[in-house]
């Protein structure tokens, strides 16, 4: 489990990754991170303010979002705000 304020830059691989920020690659069972720019792969993925590349059964990223999502349930501020599978937002 990994909970910061700090921004974490590298690779994190844990349970859980809990984060204010993060450049880099995220592995868990489910990532939460306010800023992210990177990879997340996890069952569950959740980003604000991003720049990232999801790969999970569900992914949420929100507001100011450019990401691509593969997933069963993908959720996102772009022109589908869900569809399964595959999403975008620019």
């Amino acid at each position: 489990f990994v909970a910061d304020e700090a921004e974490v830059k590298g690779v994190q691989i844990t349970l859980t990754n809990w984060s204010k920020g993060s450049d880099g690659i995220q592995l868990a069972f489910a990532n939460l991170v306010k800023e992210f720019n990177g990879l997340q792969m996890a069952l569950a993925n959740v980003a604000r303010d991003s720049g990232v590349f999801q790969i999970g059964i569900l992914n949420f990223a929100r507001q100011n979002s450019e990401c691509v999502q593969l997933g069963l349930l993908n959720f996102n501020d772009g022109f589908l705000p869900f569809f399964p599978i595959f999403n975008l937002s620019l």
